[in-house]
């Protein structure tokens, strides 16, 4: 190739190298959370395997119109005209009896909450709040909302977090397209074993290899999430400051729509309104009634269900006349007719959650997330393997960084498995406290391993402890849960614990292995930036960028050679 045709390649991959560099701790934590929380779902199922409420329409003779009653007890009237009932697989019924108050340009909900046993009908648990105390979740199930929040807002306010997510994925794209540009992934490369006669160059073509099988699930989820991040802090508010004079509420409204019906003073039973949507749906699961201006002349109920299906479960929506009970119609999640933005923004979630296909793409969704992040690591390694005999700020920072990363983050969430346990067994109403002080101490603590020690020895340590903590959580989970082995057996959450235990062994022994190769395989030696003598350093060739595809620097000084 010509310099001519070389040099903005070079420039390229310069302005690849930087956004990694730049956003690698964001970026690589928004996808391994992301992975994680993909089985949201089994985690939730695994943590409560001690404490699991009935479902509604499984529990004797329950009632909804006495289950409001009991639930409605007390409750400032105030709250009563916006009501919305939600209920989660072995999760108790949430009422949350709220009001709309304008914030601003937001519009907070405000209101009371209260958890039901659908057997008993007796309260459980109430808040008094806003939504993030409404929505505060159970113990049971903090394992599974920690790592949803730190994909979604990486732990920090939540409008910030939604910023600071949005970046990462368009600094994702950024970086899809400069990968590109400078490794060229074709079929030979697609089919290629990565080479083992260099250590450089191993590292190189498993970045490649990496990227260029993951390349459509990268470009799909950082274009979807993108989209989901900057939707509710930049769209929404900049539509309703045009449209709407600043007022979200309307902008939801007009956007949501609201099915109309006749009006009238009398209030409808709901225990019909509910038995309906079942028998109309034809084994669907019960999910959620949203009881719209309740009481009111123009009270409606809509009744949401998900009818199960190997290949993705389908969202349904019934909206019933709030005065008689009289079903009216089947509603969109937009608008209140069939129409293809509705079409669209249910692929658009269907892509970004992995639930397109059911479990296949979940699954298949998990291990990408999972091999996007050893993109990420891989990247980070040959960065640290060009600067192996720098011992400047940056490069420390850089191995503080790669150890944090790619050792310190299976760890930390090891560890947050083990805070959670800690927790929930001390009785902690919201463990995600505990679980987000041991989760960044632990990546602080590999970081300055690190900054202080080689990569390689500090990526043995990280890996072996890491393995070890899951296999602890394995062992300790039944114990903070108090149940044994014969009762998780018996309940219905079986078949789910089992899958999470299997897959927690399975990856805390795959990482108890790669810390024993990564002290004694001779090819794990590249990841340490220390290690390499005179001798093995003049051995590479003097290139400037590129470890895959090797082309002679123009001028200048290799960055870190000798």
């Amino acid at each position: 190739m010509t310099e001519s045709t070389e040099r903005p390649r070079r420039r390229l991959y310069v302005l690849h190298r930087w956004i990694g560099l730049l956003f690698a701790l964001l970026g690589m934590l928004v996808f391994f959370s992301g992975a994680v929380a993909t089985f949201h779902h089994e985690l939730d199922m695994w943590a409560s395997r001690g404490e699991r409420f009935v479902a509604p329409e499984d529990a004797p003779s329950f009632d909804f119109d006495e289950a409001y009653r009991v639930a409605s007890a007390g409750v400032d009237p105030k709250y009563l005209h916006q009501v919305d009932v939600f209920a989660g697989d072995g999760r108790p019924l949430q009422f949350f009896f709220h009001e709309h108050i304008p914030d601003g340009m937001d519009v907070q909900e405000i209101g009371v909450t209260r958890d039901l046993d659908p057997a008993t009908l007796a309260i459980v648990d109430e808040r008094v709040g806003d939504g993030t105390v409404a929505f505060r979740p159970r113990p049971a199930n903090a394992l599974s909302r920690f790592f949803i929040d730190l994909h979604i807002f990486l732990l920090l306010p939540e409008t910030l977090g939604l910023i600071a997510t949005g970046f990462a994925g368009f600094a994702l794209l950024l970086l899809i397209g400069t990968g590109t540009l400078v490794h060229r992934p074709t079929a030979e490369k697609l089919g290629r074993r990565p080479r083992t006669h260099r250590k450089r160059l191993f590292v190189g073509d498993l970045h490649t290899l990496v990227g260029s099988w993951s390349l459509p699930f990268t470009v799909i989820v950082a274009l979807t999430g993108t989209f989901f991040s900057f939707a509710g802090v930049v769209l929404v508010p900049v539509v309703a400051m045009v449209a709407f004079d600043g007022d979200q509420e309307a902008l939801v409204r007009a956007v949501v729509g609201k099915v109309q019906v006749a009006e009238s003073d009398e209030v409808a039973s709901l225990d019909p309104i509910v038995n309906d949507a079942l028998d109309r749906s034809d084994g669907a699961r019960f999910v959620r009634v949203g009881l719209d201006h309740w009481g009111e002349r123009d009270a409606t109920a809509t009744v949401a269900l998900v009818e199960p299906s190997p290949f993705g479960d389908t969202p349904i929506n019934y909206v019933y006349d709030g005065h008689t009970g009289a079903f009216v119609q089947e509603k969109p999640l937009l608008g209140t007719q069939p129409s293809l933005s509705n079409t669209l923004l249910g692929l658009v979630a269907d892509l970004h959650f992995g639930t397109l296909l059911g479990l296949l793409t979940k699954l298949l969704w998990g291990l990408l997330g999972f091999a996007t992040c050893a993109l990420a690591a891989t990247g980070l390694l040959i960065y640290v393997a060009r600067r192996r005999d720098a011992d400047d700020a940056a490069s420390r920072f850089v191995r503080a960084m790669t150890v944090a990363l790619s050792g310190g983050l299976p760890l930390a969430t090891g560890a947050a498995f083990l805070g959670w346990i800690g927790a929930y067994a001390a009785g902690a109403d919201d463990p995600r406290t505990a679980m987000t002080w041991v989760f960044l101490s632990t990546l602080g603590l590999c970081a300055c391993l690190g900054a202080v020690t080689r990569v390689r020895p500090a990526l043995a340590v990280t890996w072996g402890a890491a393995g070890v903590s899951l296999l602890f959580a394995v062992v300790l989970a039944p114990l903070a849960t108090r149940t044994s082995f014969a009762s998780t057996w018996a309940s219905a959450a079986l078949r789910h614990t089992l899958i999470v235990d299997a897959s927690l062994v399975f990856i805390g022994v795959s990482f108890v292995v790669g810390a024993v190769l990564a002290r004694r395989s001779w090819r794990m030696r590249a990841f340490d930036a220390g290690l390499a003598g005179p001798s093995e350093a003049n051995e590479t060739p003097n290139t400037e960028w590129s470890d895959d595809i090797e082309v002679p620097q123009l001028g200048g000084t290799q960055e870190g050679s000798t």
